[in-house]
């Protein structure tokens, strides 16, 4: 405690001594230099008004429940560790989320759902659909899911930013095109009045913005709305592993405030496509369409609207 507050008392000297910091003007006023000041923090000066720290309180409110049963299902089907070993919570053989680099690599470690009928229990399923069909030039999408579940075992369902775990907030969890948009199909995006924004209108209006708009025409007289993600509106550079990599795109920080901002209303479903790992060996393509799917779950957990649609899956399928 005593090392706080001293570490505290230094930070505010060094602050008060920012405050004092001279910077020559090149002018004169009453004989004296005229002065500049440069404030090096927020003043009054609180390290514990960030959003860093915040999200560290928040850590608190999460139980630990479904983290806790994952321990004990892993040390009964792992079998539990030898005598020697001190800690306890680590079976013989790899089950559950940790390690890592161990264990079958369903997404984010989550549970295999072999039975499609058993979906029902579940908050949110995740589907792999390796198809290339709708490839024109580079194929390789089919090989997506995979990717995508492979670079999922780096993460965890703890998001620190938006202080939520997947895992204690969902009833677990278990993705799926975009298109081209050639010459011809242009007539029919003015038939249909579209929102069409390119980067210049993004830049120009900001993400919020253009957020705003896409969700006041996604949700106008709409019981559900359904994001669809196309990988390659990424800038190229972060994002190799496409059929279409596009130069000029958006970039990672822009794509997922956007996805967050979308997915706070409440999705039925999303979809993200367009990956091809073949053509990116260090799987960033793939650890970017993870980090999108994370985030849209995320934003829906953090603002209570995952299952504002369930209604719409409780209803009894009618053949058209």
């Amino acid at each position: 405690k005593r090392f706080v507050t001293q570490s505290r008392k230094l930070l505010k000297a060094r602050h008060e001594d920012a405050r004092k910091t001279i910077i020559p003007m090149g002018s004169t006023i009453s004989g004296q230099q005229k002065q500049q000041h440069r404030f090096h923090h927020p003043d009054p000066f609180n390290p514990k008004t960030t959003m860093g720290w915040n999200a560290a309180l928040k850590e608190a409110e999460i139980p630990l429940t479904k983290f806790n049963q994952e321990t004990e299902e892993g040390l009964r089907l792992g079998l539990p560790g030898a005598s020697s070993i001190d800690d306890k919570t680590i079976p013989t053989f790899s089950r559950g989320e940790l390690p890592h680099f161990a264990g079958i690599n369903t997404f984010l470690k989550a549970p295999y759902i072999e039975d499609a009928k058993a979906v029902g229990a579940y908050d949110c399923a995740v589907v792999g659909v390796p198809f290339d069909g709708g490839c024109t030039y580079r194929a390789g999408t089919r090989f997506g899911p995979q990717g995508i579940r492979r670079i999922s075992a780096l993460y965890t369902p703890y998001n620190y930013e938006k202080g939520i775990d997947l895992r204690e907030q969902m009833v677990n969890h278990n993705g799926i095109g975009g298109w081209q948009v050639p010459r011809p199909a242009v007539p029919n995006m003015i038939e249909r009045e579209t929102n069409i924004f390119t980067m210049d209108d993004i830049e120009k209006m900001g993400i919020d913005k253009v957020a705003e708009m896409a969700l006041e025409r996604a949700w106008d007289g709409c019981d559900a709305v359904y994001m669809s993600y196309d990988i390659d509106s990424i800038e190229a550079a972060f994002v190799p592993g496409t059929g279409w990599p596009e130069p000029g795109g958006l970039l990672p920080r822009e794509a997922l405030k956007l996805v967050g901002l979308i997915a706070k209303e409440g999705l039925c479903g999303m979809e993200v496509v367009e990956v091809s790992p073949p053509y990116d060996h260090a799987d960033i393509t793939s650890l970017m369409a993870l980090r999108i799917i994370v985030d849209a779950l995320g934003s829906m957990v953090s603002h209570g609207t995952l299952k504002k649609c369930m209604n719409i899956f409780d209803k009894e399928f009618v053949p058209i």
